[in-house]
C-alpha cells in the first residue's frame, strides 16, 4: 500500500474511534470484539480449558465464557490477541492477489462459522455473526481485487488500532475488565497490564507502517 494512503487510513481510524458516532462504527467494532473474544477462547483451549459460549452485543462488547485453562493467559489474550489478529489480517491482505483474496475471506468466514456453530447461544450473537459474514460475502461477490484488498486491509487496521485504544478505557473502570481480572489473579497492578497491551499493539502498528515504507522503497528501486 502507498505509505501516504496507509498513514491517512491510520489517522482516519484513530479519529473515527474518538469522534464518530457509535452506531456508525458498530460493524467494524464487531470484528475487533469478535477477535478479542476469540483470542480468549483460543487461549483457554490451548491451556487445557473449554469454551462454554461466546456472547456478542450490538453495542460493541462481548464475553467469552470458559472453564478451566490457565486463567492469567486467558485474561491476557483478549487485547493482545486482537492486536495480533489485526496485524495478521492486514499483512495477509497487503500481499493479496485474486486467489489469495478469496482464500483470506474464506478463512475469516470459517472462523465466524466455527463460533456460530459451536459456541454462540443467543439470537443477538447469531445475528451479529450473520451480519459480519454478510459484509465479507458482499466484498467477495462485488468487490474488485483492488477494492477487496483495500477493504480487508482497512478491517485489519481497524482491529489493530481499536485494540490499542480499547485498553485505555480500563483506566476509568477500575475493578472491571481483563486488567482487573489479571490484578486479582496475579497481584500485578492493572496499569502494568494496560501498558503491556499498548506495547504489543503499538509494536504491531509500527510493523505495519515500517513494512509499508519498505514496500514503497522496493518499488522505487
Amino acid at each position: 500500500m502507498n505509505p501516504l494512503l496507509l498513514l491517512l487510513m491510520v489517522l482516519a481510524i484513530i479519529a473515527s474511534l474518538f469522534y464518530a458516532p457509535g452506531w456508525l462504527l458498530a460493524p467494524l467494532k464487531w470484528f475487533e470484539v469478535f477477535f478479542h473474544e476469540f483470542s480468549h477462547g483460543l487461549a483457554a483451549l490451548l491451556s487445557g480449558g473449554d469454551i462454554l459460549r461466546v456472547d456478542l452485543q450490538f453495542g460493541g462488547s462481548g464475553t467469552c465464557h470458559y472453564r478451566g485453562g490457565f486463567r492469567p493467559l486467558v485474561a491476557f489474550a483478549g487485547y493482545a490477541g486482537a492486536s495480533l489478529w489485526g496485524l495478521a489480517i492486514y499483512s495477509a491482505a497487503a500481499a493479496l492477489n485474486k486467489r489469495t483474496a478469496h482464500l483470506l475471506i474464506a478463512l475469516l468466514l470459517a472462523s465466524l462459522a466455527l463460533v456460530a456453530l459451536l459456541w454462540a447461544r443467543d439470537l443477538e450473537t447469531w445475528l451479529i455473526l450473520l451480519l459480519m459474514a454478510g459484509i465479507l460475502l458482499l466484498l467477495l461477490r462485488h468487490g474488485e481485487q483492488s477494492l477487496l484488498k483495500l477493504a480487508v486491509e482497512f478491517i485489519g487496521l481497524f482491529i489493530l488500532i481499536s485494540s490499542i485504544q480499547s485498553p485505555l478505557f480500563l483506566r476509568y473502570v477500575q475493578g472491571r475488565g481483563d486488567a482487573a481480572d489479571l490484578r486479582a489473579l496475579t497481584g500485578i497492578p492493572e496499569l502494568v497490564w494496560i501498558g503491556l497491551w499498548l506495547l504489543i499493539g503499538l509494536t504491531a502498528l509500527l510493523m505495519v507502517l515500517r513494512n509499508g515504507l519498505r514496500a514503497r522503497k522496493a518499488r522505487l528501486v
